[in-house]
């Protein structure tokens, strides 16, 4: 209570509430040919958590790593109601939904299919959004977040995709489906492309 010189008692009340979701996916590392599942190393591939936009609230940890059961783990992020929108007037909006951006981070010496070419493996370039909804009762001053996927939900594929090899050719030419006169068979060697079609 702030008594001015006017003699008038004021009350100022300061709101302040909380609350915090925990942030994560699953990787795994596959056989292209097979489909088989290939055993993780822990920290093998590294993942990175942003806002769509700027001034969100983050974990601490923005960027993070597996570890050998594929589990990613960005840990929480805490909610205040300064994550709230607010109005013309400056009051909270409530349900108010923020959106945060998950994606594999692809090393930059990856092919024009996102192959790295020195361990064959596709990497994976979704980028999954995950949308929170705050909520905040002024009358409780209790303050609610709820994602609309589950850390098991969001699923980062990696494929091994192993060379191609050589592979020997003939061909002839024809013209109207006959051979002309002095041409003959040529033998080529090709390499396939390492390249991968999704």
């Amino acid at each position: 209570v702030i008594t001015a010189e006017d003699g008038y008692h004021y009350e100022i009340t300061n709101t302040y509430a909380e609350t915090s979701l925990s942030f994560g996916a699953v990787k795994t590392l596959t056989e292209h040919a097979t489909g088989e599942e290939i055993p993780l190393e822990a920290g093998q591939f590294s993942f990175t958590i942003t806002g769509a936009v700027s001034g969100l609230s983050l974990p601490e940890e923005t960027t993070v790593q597996n570890d050998a059961d594929g589990r990613i783990d960005f840990g929480d992020i805490v909610f205040t109601l300064s994550d709230l929108d607010v109005d013309a007037q400056g009051r909270h909006i409530s349900p108010t939904t923020i959106t945060y951006r998950v994606c594999e981070e692809i090393p930059e010496d990856v092919n024009a299919y996102h192959v790295l070419e020195e361990t064959d493996i596709l990497y994976d370039d979704t980028v999954h959004e995950i949308r929170v909804t705050l909520a905040w009762d002024p009358e409780t001053g209790e303050l609610t977040a709820e994602a609309d996927q589950i850390p098991e939900e969001i699923v980062f594929v990696n494929e091994h995709w192993p060379y191609a090899g050589e592979l020997d050719l003939q061909v002839r030419k024809l013209l109207d489906g006959k051979a002309p006169e002095g041409v003959y068979a040529n033998g080529f060697r090709m390499k396939y492309p390492r390249q991968a079609a999704k």
